[in-house]
C-alpha cells in the first residue's frame, strides 16, 4: 500500500485507475444527480448537424451570418449564458467576390458589428464566451519544458475587446489520453504569449463558464480568475520563452470551486454524466432531437437538464422560453466538421463534451485524493483478509475469499472517490502472496519427507549388511517406487488417491535409476490418460466456443488488441516489396509548416493543388492519389467559379484531351480523387455533387473517383477497409464506388484489369434509390476474388478484413521530420514523405526525381485539417493510413488457418501440455509451457501464419493451465497427508 501512495502517478497505475473510472461512467451513464441542488442551470446545445449541414448546402465552414443568427436567437431567449464553440479565428476568404472595395466578408462583418455593439446595444442581455483558436505546438521544448501554445488571431480580437467582460475568449483545449486519444481530463487554463510576446493567461471554457455562474457579474468572474491564475503567466515571451514557475497553492474562484494545478492526476479527471445519442436514426424534420433528464432521490423529482435541438430547424421556428435562464452552447457534430472527440461514453461532438466538463465542475468539483478514513478501510480490510486466510485452513475459504476481493472491487467501481485501486491491489498481493507460500510450504514439506525417507531407508538396508553394489541397488528401486507413486498422486484427482490407498501394490518395476523417466512416462497410465482426456474436454471445448462464438465482440476485441500489439511489435519491418512488385510510395505532406506559411487558409488553395498534380505528371508518377476535399466549390458570391476552383478543372480537362489524343497511355498516370458523400441522412449515401463531377465523368481511365471509407470500431481505431461503397446520386441513380485501395490494386498489378473489378462491383449496385430503403433483394456470391484478393461479403468484420499496418508516423511520439523515409528488408525505399510546400509553385522547387515510377499520395497532416486518424501503430494522417491499406492488399495473405486446423494445432499443443505436466512437477510444468508458448507458439504464428490463430490456441492453453493449477492446488494437502501416513514398510 505504501508502494502504491509512492507509484499513484506512474501511467501503468493512473491506466488501470481510468480504465476503472471510465466503467463506473458508463454504468451510470444517464444517472444524474439533481442539478438543482447545486445551482446548475440546464443546458441546450445548439447542434450543427447533418441536417442542417444539408439545409446550409453543405458549406466549408460555418457560416458567420449564421453563427450570428444562432447568437441572437439565444439572447433573444434569454439564456443564462451563451457559449460558441466554433472556430472564429479565420476570415472567410474574399478572393473572386463581385464587390467593391471589399475589405471583410459580408458575413464576417455582420458577425463583427453584432459582437461589438453587443455590450451598449443590449442592457441585461446574457454574457458570452468564444472558444479561442490555437497553433498545435510540440508539448514540451528541448529541455522539457511544457511549451505553450500560440493563441490564433481572429477577425473578432478588436470587437471581443470592446465588449469585455459580456463577452470574453476561453480556452477550449483539453487533455487527450496518449494511448486512445480518449478526452479524460480538463485543463483549465493556458498559459499564452500574445501577438504582442506579452505573458497572458486564458481561462479554460469550463472554468470560465462555472466562475460567471457561480459569481454575480461576468466582470467579477473575470477579475477573480485573472487574478488567482497570474502566478501561471510566462515569466518572458518571444524566443527566450521562459515558463512561470511551479506552484502547488489551491486556487480558490469562488465557494466549491477549489482546484489544484495537478493536470494529470484523478482530480482532474471530467465526470461524464450525459452521452451522445446520434441524429442517423432520427426523422429529419425533428427539431428538437433529444433531451436528459435528473433524478433527485429524496424528492423524487427531475427536471430536464440537458436538450438537443438541430441548429437550422429551430431557426425557422424558435420555441418560446427554450432558454430561458440555460447555458446555451453553439456546436457542430456534422460528419465533414471534424469537431467529434473519443470519451469514456463514445463519441460526441466537443459541444456536448464542453458540457459534461461544465457539470463536471459544478456537480462534483475535483475529484479528492483517498481519504484517511478510506485508508484506514483499506489497513483494516487487509488485516481481516490475511487473518482469515492464515487461520481457516480451507480450500473454500481461499475460494470465497477471492470472490470476495472481486465483488468488492465491482462494488467500489461505482464510487468516484478513487479507492478501489488502493485497496483491491494490497488484497490482491495478500490473495496471491498466500497461495504461493502456502504451495511452498507444502512442497518444501513433500521434498523433506522424500530426503527422510531415503536416508531411513539408507540405514534400514546399511543394518541388514548388504554389499554396497546391493545396497546401491535396492535404493535406486525403492527411490524410484515412491517416484512413481508420488506421480500417480499427483495425477489424480482426491478421490482417487483415497480409493488408492486399499489397493494392491503394483507389479516389481525394472531395476536401475534410469528407470525414473520412464516410469514418469508409463507409470500410471490409466491416471495419465484420463488426465490427458480431461484437458482435451476443457481445452477442446474452449476451441470450439471460439469457433461457434467468434462474432462476439469482446472476443473480437481481444482478437483484435493481440494483432494491434503484434503489428506494433513489427512496424516499419516490411517485407522486400519487389517480391511482390510493388512500387514505393510518396507522399507529398501539407504539414504544419507548409499550412502556416499559406497563411492558415480554411482549406487547402485548389491552384496549390492544381500544381502539385501537375509536378506529380511531369515525373512520370506511377499513379496520383488526391486525399483531399476537392467535391466542394470554394465559397465565392454568385454562381461562377472561384478562380482557383476554376483552375484545377481546366487542368484537369487538358489532360484528359491531352492523354487521349496520345498512343501511349502509360506516360499518363491515373488521378485518383477522393470521393465524398453527403451528409444528409440516407440508408444509402448520397454522392455529393462537385464542380468536377463533369470532368471526371468524361475522363476515365485517367482521372477517376474513389471512396476512402472504413468500417468503424468501437474505440475509433481504423482496422478493417471498405473496398466499395454502393451509393445513389443526386438523380437517384444506382452507382457503386470502388475503394482508393481496391482501385490503386487494379491499377498497379500486372495480372488486374481495372474494367473487370468495376464489372464485379456492378453486383452491389442498389437496386432502387427512389424508395426510402433499397436493400439488394438478389443473391449475391459469399466468397469471391478481385485480382487475387480474396473477399467475403458476409463476414466483414473478419479477421481477414484487417488492414496490416506496416508504416507508422509517429517518432517518439512527436511527427517525423521532413523528409521521412521507410525501408524494406533490402534497404529498397518503401515510403518517402516529403513537405509539400517546394511542389506547389508552378514551377517545382524541388527536384522531380524522386517522385518518377511512384505511387504519389497528396495529403495533409497539419492538425486544423483534423485528418489525423487512430490506427493500431498510434496516430497517423490520411495519407499514410491510405499507403498501409494500399499495401495491405498489394501484399495480402490468408491470415487464418482452416477450423480443421485450428483443431489440429490445439490438439497438437493440448498433448505436448499434458506430457509436460505428466513428466514434471507442477510449477516446472507451467514454466516450460509459458516459455512455449511465448519463445514457440508466438514465433511460429507470426511466421507462418502471420498474426492469425495464436489467440485461439492460447486461450485453451492458458484455460487448461489455470485448471491444472487449481486442481493441484486443491491437492496438494491430500499429497501431503498421504505421505506422512505412509509408513517405511511400505516402500521395503
Amino acid at each position: 500500500m505504501l508502494l502504491l501512495t509512492f507509484l499513484k502517478d506512474y501511467p501503468f497505475m493512473m491506466d488501470v485507475e481510468d480504465a476503472n473510472l471510465d466503467l463506473a461512467m458508463q454504468v451510470r451513464q444517464n444517472d444524474i444527480p439533481p442539478a438543482k441542488a447545486k445551482q446548475i442551470p440546464p443546458f441546450v446545445l445548439l447542434d450543427i448537424d447533418n441536417q442542417t449541414h444539408k439545409l446550409w448546402d453543405e458549406p466549408l465552414f460555418t457560416p458567420r451570418n449564421k453563427v450570428k443568427e444562432l447568437i441572437d436567437v439565444a439572447v433573444k431567449g434569454e439564456a443564462r449564458l451563451i457559449i460558441v464553440d466554433i472556430d472564429l479565428s479565420q476570415d472567410t476568404p474574399i478572393n473572386g467576390l463581385q464587390l467593391d472595395n471589399l475589405q471583410q466578408h459580408p458575413y464576417d462583418k455582420a458577425l463583427y458589428d453584432y459582437i461589438v455593439k453587443y455590450k451598449t446595444d443590449c442592457q441585461g442581455c446574457p454574457p458570452i464566451i468564444l472558444d479561442r483558436a490555437f497553433r498545435p505546438l510540440p508539448e514540451s521544448l528541448s529541455d522539457g519544458k511544457k511549451r505553450i501554445v500560440e493563441p490564433r488571431t481572429s477577425f473578432l480580437e478588436t470587437a471581443v475587446a470592446k465588449s469585455a467582460p459580456y463577452i470574453q475568449w476561453a480556452s477550449p483545449l483539453f487533455q487527450q489520453s496518449s494511448y486512445d486519444g480518449a478526452v479524460r481530463r480538463w485543463r483549465l487554463w493556458e498559459s499564452i504569449c500574445t501577438a504582442e510576446e506579452k505573458p497572458d493567461i486564458i481561462p479554460s471554457t469550463q472554468l470560465l463558464a462555472a466562475a460567471i455562474i457561480r459569481l454575480d457579474t461576468p466582470k467579477q468572474a473575470q477579475d477573480k480568475i485573472n487574478a488567482e491564475l497570474a502566478r501561471f503567466k510566462p515569466k518572458v515571451c518571444g524566443e527566450s520563452y521562459i515558463p512561470q514557475s511551479v506552484s502547488y497553492e489551491p486556487i480558490k474562484i469562488a465557494e466549491g470551486l477549489e482546484i489544484t494545478e495537478g493536470m494529470y492526476g484523478i482530480s482532474q479527471r471530467i465526470i461524464y454524466n450525459m452521452p451522445w445519442n446520434s441524429p442517423q436514426s432520427i426523422a429529419e424534420k425533428w427539431m428538437m432531437r433529444y433531451s436528459l433528464r435528473d433524478y433527485d432521490k429524496e424528492t423524487q423529482h427531475s427536471r430536464v437538464i440537458l436538450t438537443v435541438f438541430s441548429a437550422q430547424p429551430y431557426l425557422e421556428s424558435p420555441e418560446g422560453g427554450t432558454f430561458k435562464d440555460k447555458i446555451v452552447v453553439i456546436g457542430s457534430s456534422y460528419s465533414d466538421g471534424g469537431d467529434v472527440q473519443s470519451t469514456p461514453l463514445g463519441t460526441m461532438p466537443s459541444g456536448l463534451v464542453i458540457i459534461n466538463a461544465i457539470h463536471s465542475l459544478l456537480q462534483y468539483g475535483e475529484i479528492k485524493p483517498v481519504s484517511a478514513w478510506n485508508k484506514g478501510l483499506a489497513v483494516l480490510l487487509i488485516v481481516a483478509v490475511s487473518i482469515i486466510l492464515v487461520f481457516i485452513e480451507s480450500f473454500w475459504i481461499v475460494v470465497f475469499s477471492g470472490l470476495g476481493i472481486i465483488l468488492f472491487v465491482s462494488v467500489s467501481g461505482f464510487l468516484f472517490g478513487g479507492i478501489w485501486i488502493n485497496v483491491a491491489l494490497p488484497l490482491l498481493a495478500v490473495y496471491v502472496f498466500h497461495i504461493a507460500t502456502n504451495y511452498h510450504q507444502i512442497a518444501t514439506k513433500l521434498k523433506s519427507r522424500q530426503q527422510d525417507l531415503t536416508e531411513e531407508i539408507t540405514q534400514s538396508l546399511a543394518k541388514q549388511k548388504i554389499d554396497s553394489s546391493e545396497l546401491a541397488k535396492g535404493i535406486e528401486q525403492l527411490v524410484a517406487k515412491q517416484i512413481g507413486e508420488m506421480t500417480v498422486r499427483e495425477n489424480s484427482t482426491p478421490e482417487e488417491s483415497a480409493c488408492s490407498e486399499g489397493m494392491s501394490e503394483p507389479p516389481p518395476k525394472k531395476e536401475g535409476l534410469r528407470q525414473v523417466w520412464y516410469d514418469r512416462l508409463f507409470e500410471g497410465k490409466a491416471n495419465q490418460y484420463r488426465a490427458l482426456l480431461t484437458n482435451m474436454v476443457v481445452g477442446l471445448s474452449i476451441a470450439f466456443l471460439l469457433l461457434y462464438f467468434n462474432r462476439i465482440p469482446w472476443l473480437m476485441d481481444t482478437e483484435d488488441a493481440s494483432m494491434d500489439w503484434l503489428m506494433q511489435l513489427n512496424q516499419n519491418i516490411i517485407p522486400p516489396i519487389q517480391n511482390n512488385n510493388i512500387p514505393p510510395v510518396v507522399v507529398l505532406d501539407i504539414d504544419d509548416k507548409t499550412y502556416y506559411d499559406w497563411g492558415e487558409p480554411l482549406f487547402t488553395p485548389r491552384e496549390r493543388l492544381k500544381n502539385m498534380i501537375k509536378a506529380t505528371v511531369e515525373a512520370k508518377a506511377r499513379l496520383v492519389i488526391v486525399d483531399l476535399e476537392v467535391s466542394q466549390k470554394t465559397p465565392v458570391e454568385g454562381s461562377r467559379l472561384h478562380p482557383d476552383d476554376q483552375a484545377l478543372k481546366t487542368y484537369l480537362e487538358s489532360y484528359i484531351i491531352e492523354c487521349k489524343r496520345k498512343i501511349d497511355n502509360s506516360v499518363c498516370p491515373t488521378i485518383i480523387l477522393k470521393r465524398t458523400f453527403s451528409t444528409k441522412s440516407s440508408p444509402v449515401p448520397i454522392l455529393r455533387t462537385g464542380f468536377l463531377d463533369e470532368v471526371v465523368a468524361q475522363g476515365a481511365p485517367y482521372v477517376q473517383w474513389a471512396s476512402k471509407q472504413f468500417y468503424p470500431a468501437g474505440d475509433q481505431v481504423v482496422r478493417r477497409w471498405k473496398l466499395w461503397q454502393p451509393a445513389c446520386t443526386a438523380d437517384n441513380q444506382p452507382e457503386v464506388v470502388p475503394s482508393i485501395e481496391l482501385l490503386a490494386m487494379s491499377l498497379v498489378k500486372e495480372d488486374c484489369i481495372t474494367q473487370d473489378v468495376q464489372n464485379a462491383l456492378r453486383s452491389f449496385l442498389p437496386e432502387d434509390c427512389d424508395k426510402d430503403y433499397a436493400p439488394l433483394q438478389k443473391s449475391l456470391p459469399e466468397t469471391f476474388n478481385l485480382c487475387g484478393l480474396p473477399i467475403n461479403t458476409k463476414d466483414r468484420w473478419g479477421i481477414n478484413q484487417r488492414i496490416m499496418y506496416r508504416m507508422s508516423w509517429l517518432v517518439d511520439d512527436e511527427p517525423p521530420q521532413l523528409p521521412y523515409f521507410v525501408t524494406d528488408k533490402t534497404a529498397i525505399p518503401v515510403l518517402t514523405i516529403f513537405s509539400a510546400q517546394p511542389y506547389t509553385e508552378s514551377l517545382p522547387q524541388a527536384s522531380l526525381d524522386a517522385l518518377t515510377d511512384s505511387i504519389v499520395v497528396i495529403g495533409g497532416s497539419y492538425r486544423e485539417g483534423r485528418d489525423i486518424q487512430l490506427t493500431p501503430v498510434g496516430d497517423m494522417p490520411g495519407a499514410l493510413l491510405i499507403v498501409n491499406v494500399i499495401h495491405s492488399v498489394l501484399q495480402h495473405e490468408e491470415i487464418e488457418l482452416s477450423p480443421t486446423g485450428k483443431l489440429l494445432t490445439t490438439v497438437l499443443f493440448l498433448v505436448i501440455l499434458s506430457i509436460l505436466f505428466g513428466m514434471f512437477p507442477f510449477w516446472w510444468s507451467m514454466t516450460i509451457s509459458g516459455i512455449l508458448t511465448i519463445f514457440v507458439l508466438l514465433p511460429l504464428t507470426m511466421v507462418f501464419v502471420h498474426y492469425g490463430m495464436w489467440f485461439n490456441i492460447a486461450l485453451p492453453l492458458i484455460v487448461v493451465s489455470i485448471y491444472q493449477m487449481v486442481a493441484k492446488y486443491n491437492q496438494l494437502p491430500i499429497q501431503e497427508q498421504s505421505l506422512q501416513d505412509d509408513p517405511i514398510s511400505s516402500t521395503s
